[in-house]
């Protein structure tokens, strides 16, 4: 195919490391999981099977188009790879048709064994002006897919079951790389961003229908929307999703044996299929594939790629829809085996990277991190469940490390009230013991699933959180100065006597498991000392100190109870903070940390650009028992440290006699939810452990 843009073939080139690969898998990730979250979108139109939705915040609008297909889900995400530079523009062309210019792909991840699904590829692509005395767009994106299993509402909190149902979704995601920058202005190009942008396709019902969604978004800082001629050009970029079929008939064609003129044997009077007589106005068709006689309204012309290059033959509906279901049929069979793996036993978990320090939320730069743990594929993946994003080192610790925090072994779990924890589990559950005195007896009763559920219902946040403190302002800065606890000299002090050290990179762990879950580009394990917080573990933070009067939190740790800021523009306290006035921070959740003392010493918080609705209830949950863990662990390395220190160095010797610190008092649903929590995570590391091919060093 013919390119527009030859100097982009021949002067971009990109130099992809294994820690860049894995700040921008994570970055996929993390975008996939926020792009197939459901969010209200309003309905503009139907038209042609074409639903076209709209959603307008304050910075962002988003444009989704809805289409469906009966094809095999597998299929339709091959097709989405677009594995090399010619696919891209294949398929590109296909889709988006003039509105394409030209596309290129600059760096294409080596593919996986152990996660077939999984793809990843940095891409530069340019599309067609919205108006013609315009600049045309570019983009450089990374272009991420994977697929995973649908749950059932309230599955993955307290059933773990899935729906048998699959969603696959490929994102393009604006990056920022060395050897990429904007091509001069003779190329009359200017360069743009992907936002919340990309291809999700998902099982509507286990018939092979599949629901195809496109979605597009636009930025527009300082106004209230997008301009009229804007809207206009993500509406046709967006009903290009209805080219989708099309181009899988098209693939489905290439596999059929045409006939030729020679080999027509019908012929009759009427049409074959609505058994109208020709005349002069309705003309006499063959089909290429059955060779029956139709006419024009009972057939249609299709492309047919070919070695020497593309064709157009004559197809009647009824071959029409046989192509399709050919594919169907052709491919159930593999397509079953490979995403039905997980149906069962849900044993199949993504496995995120071990280390991502380094990469700028605002403008999704990625850059290297110096001190990155090298992780191997541990077990094998086809589709993963999105609900449990686990890393491929196993938990949040290294089996046997003798430097990672030391908990009581685990008594007794009841799994689903019925069976015990195998004794091998123990292990793996003894780093979560604080909560084994949780267990259920016949004493007291199990709260039920509805129970449960009306418990996420009421911790549901919908709403910033408020705030009963006065604000001090300086003349320094434009946004109120932090606040000041009653206690803060005792806080102080009890900040000052924790061991905050992380060599085993198990509380970072924890990071990244909270921004996977949670679907944010931001997460922390911050201690607030006296004029700047402490950062022990970080995700998508360069520095390791901030200031104080600038971290939000500064104002986590007013209160025990959780400060969750949904929309950060529309808070008193953070309006005019240079994190949210940047665009890097608009939704903000922190959990404090509080001591076994009662000193509250820190946050476990998770942070991202984008403004949220509501953060449900098993969230909230889920990084409040994250925020107990995470404090629980420091203060047993704090007492690991000073026994060490006493008897010289002997951790063995000491191991022993430290016991942790008892857990905050929860109710019996909150200890259930806990528990289920940690059994899920503590069983599916062990099966982690258990199919590790290279294990970490110690």
């Amino acid at each position: 195919m013919y390119s527009m843009f030859p100097m982009v073939e021949k002067s971009y080139r990109v130099k992809i490391t294994s820690d860049i690969e894995r700040d921008l898998r994570f970055l996929g990730q993390s975008r996939v999981d926020a792009l197939t979250s459901p969010f209200a979108m309003k309905l503009v139109k139907e038209k042609n099977g074409v639903k076209l939705f709209e959603l307008c915040e304050k910075e962002f609008y988003t444009m989704k188009a809805v289409t469906t297909v009966n094809a095999p889900l597998q299929e339709v995400m091959h097709m989405l790879r677009m594995d090399s530079t010619s696919q891209l523009r294949e398929l590109m062309g296909e889709i988006f048709g003039t509105l394409f210019l030209d596309g290129v792909v600059l760096y294409k991840k080596p593919d996986s064994p152990t996660r077939p699904n999984e793809t990843l590829s940095v891409c530069w692509t340019a599309l067609q002006a919205s108006k013609p005395n315009l600049p045309h767009r570019d983009y450089v994106f990374l272009r991420y897919g994977d697929v995973f299993e649908k749950n059932l509402e309230h599955g993955s909190l307290y059933q773990n079951n899935g729906s048998g149902l699959y969603v696959g979704a490929s994102i393009w995601e604006s990056i920022e790389l060395d050897g990429c920058e904007p091509l001069p202005p003779s190329q009359n190009v200017v360069r743009l961003r992907l936002r919340r942008s990309g291809i999700v396709v998902e099982e509507v019902g286990h018939d092979g229908s599949l629901e195809i969604s496109l979605f597009l978004s636009e930025s527009h800082p300082g106004r209230d929307a997008v301009s009229t001629l804007t809207r206009t050009w993500m509406t046709k970029v967006v009903n290009c999703v209805s080219q989708i079929p099309n181009a899988l008939l098209t693939r489905a064609l290439g596999a059929q044996s045409l006939l030729t003129k020679r080999d027509f044997r019908k012929d009759g009077p009427n049409c074959y299929l609505c058994l109208k007589g020709f005349t002069v106005f309705r003309r006499k068709h063959h089909c290429r594939v059955c060779g029956d006689v139709v006419c024009s309204s009972c057939s249609e012309m299709k492309t047919l790629r070919q070695a020497s290059g593309n064709r157009e033959v004559r197809l009647c509906s009824q071959c029409r829809t046989a192509s399709t279901t050919s594919i169907l049929s052709s491919n159930s069979g593999s397509n079953s085996n490979s995403l039905s793996q997980t149906n069962g036993s849900h044993r199949s978990l993504p496995s995120f990277s071990s280390s991502f320090d380094a990469f700028d939320m605002e403008a999704s730069n990625v850059s290297i991190s110096g001190s990155t743990t090298n992780v191997s594929e541990s077990y094998s993946e086809t589709a993963r469940p999105k609900t449990h994003p686990l890393k491929s080192n196993g938990s949040f610790r290294r089996q046997h490390s003798t430097d990672s925090p030391v908990l009581n072994p685990a008594s007794e779990f009841i799994r689903d009230g019925h069976s015990p924890v195998k004794e091998d589990d123990i292990d793996t559950i003894s780093e979560f013991s604080e909560f084994n005195e949780f267990h259920w007896t016949d004493e007291v009763t199990r709260p039920s699933v509805e129970d449960l559920a009306q418990l996420e219902k009421k911790l549901t946040v919908r709403a910033n959180t408020p705030f009963n403190y006065a604000l001090n302002y300086s003349s320094r800065q434009e946004w109120p100065k932090a606040p000041i606890p009653a206690n803060e000299a005792a806080r102080l002090k009890k900040v000052r006597e924790l061991h905050l050290a992380d060599p085993g990179k198990h509380f970072q762990e924890m990071c990244e498991y909270a921004a996977a879950q949670l679907g944010c580009q931001i997460a922390a394990i911050s201690f607030i000392g006296d004029k700047s917080g402490f950062l022990m573990a970080k995700v998508g933070l360069d520095k390791r100190e901030l200031p104080r009067n600038m971290l939000m939190d500064a104002h986590a740790i007013m209160s025990t109870e959780p400060t969750v800021i949904l929309d950060a523009t529309e808070d008193l306290r953070f309006v005019n903070n240079p994190l949210v006035a940047d665009g890097r921070v608009r939704f903000f959740a922190g959990f404090p940390m509080v001591t076994s003392d009662g000193h509250v010493v820190g946050s476990f918080s998770v942070a991202d650009p984008f403004a949220r609705e509501l953060l449900p209830g098993d969230k909230y949950l889920f990084l409040r028992n994250l925020a107990n863990v995470a404090i629980r662990g420091v203060e047993q390395n704090t007492l690991m440290s000073i026994a060490v220190r006493r008897d010289g160095g002997n951790v063995h010797k000491v191991k022993s006699s430290i016991q942790a610190p008892p857990p905050p008092g929860m109710n019996i649903a909150d200890a259930e939810l806990t528990m289920q929590e940690l059994l899920r995570t503590a069983y599916t590391t062990q099966c982690q452990v258990r199919m590790q091919v290279n294990p970490l060093s110690e």
